[in-house]
């Protein structure tokens, strides 16, 4: 279905129109029409990534995660039309990923934390002292 059977506002048609052509060049490797695509989708593709993560770092991880993943995968995209959709399911599943990701590491760190607090509580508790036979030390409780 072409944009004129879709009844697009004209000024919609046009902007459609040279954003096809954008991601047509991208596929054929122009790495300048890549950028002008990038800056283009950036600020949506952010705020779609902060609704997922909750966090602007993540999110801006996110989103540099899922525009490697375009530029990487955009010469199988096969309709340059379905772009929008083709790269917010990127999106989405590198939102998924690496929150999964980071909420593994953040478990692992709480862990080492409690780990290193309870080494702390007994180390705290056993106190060197002086043996009777000179400098040598002992632990006592």
């Amino acid at each position: 279905m072409s944009l004129i059977e879709r009844r697009v506002h004209p000024k919609e048609a046009i902007i459609s129109l040279e954003r096809i052509d954008l991601i047509k060049r991208c596929q054929t490797g122009d790495k300048y029409a890549f950028e002008e695509l990038y800056h283009l989708s950036c600020h949506q593709a952010i705020k779609t990534a902060y609704l997922i993560s909750g966090q602007r770092g993540m999110a801006e991880d996110i989103v540099q995660e899922a525009f490697i993943r375009c530029y990487k995968e955009i010469r199988q995209l096969k309709e340059p039309d379905a772009f929008n959709s083709w790269f917010y399911k990127i999106l989405i599943r590198c939102g998924w990923r690496l929150l999964a990701k980071n909420k593994a590491l953040s478990l692992v760190f709480q862990q080492t934390i409690q780990s290193s607090t309870r080494i702390f509580v007994w180390m705290t508790w056993w106190k060197p002292r002086k043996s009777a036979t000179g400098s040598k030390r002992r632990w006592e409780n």
